[in-house]
């Protein structure tokens, strides 16, 4: 709620709060202190959620770079409209379209130089 994590511990808090079961998603790496799964709107997932832990580029693969691609579609940088790389299309490689989406968020975040390299500076903005 408000780009903050939201824990429901039963599914009324979770219908009361106005959210909806198709947004849900069961994260394994986020369990509260006391053993309970967190679940978090599937928005707040995608901005916050995966460790970024390696620099990607050009040329680069992996569920990291599907990761990326995520983030970006889903917070204004979309990589496509349609196809390849589009919203619930990512792919784990990174391409063209990865590298301009990504240069599109770097501008946007006063990130220099904007070059579209995936490196400290845009993982630590992208982290926050």
């Amino acid at each position: 709620r408000n780009n903050k994590k939201c824990p429901f511990f039963n599914a009324n808090a979770f219908i009361d709060n106005g959210f909806k079961w198709e947004d849900i998603k069961e994260i394994s790496s986020l369990v509260l202190e006391s053993g309970d799964m967190i679940y978090e709107n599937s928005l707040e997932i995608d901005k916050k959620i995966y460790n970024f832990v390696r620099d990607l580029k050009i040329g680069s693969t992996g569920d990291d770079v599907k990761e990326l691609q995520r983030y970006l579609n889903n917070n204004g940088f979309e990589l496509a409209i349609s196809g390849i790389g589009s919203k619930g299309n990512e792919t784990d490689y990174f391409g063209n379209l990865t590298q301009k989406a990504l240069i599109k968020f770097q501008k946007d975040n006063n990130i220099s130089p904007a070059v579209g390299y995936f490196g400290p500076i845009t993982r630590k903005i992208i982290s926050k």
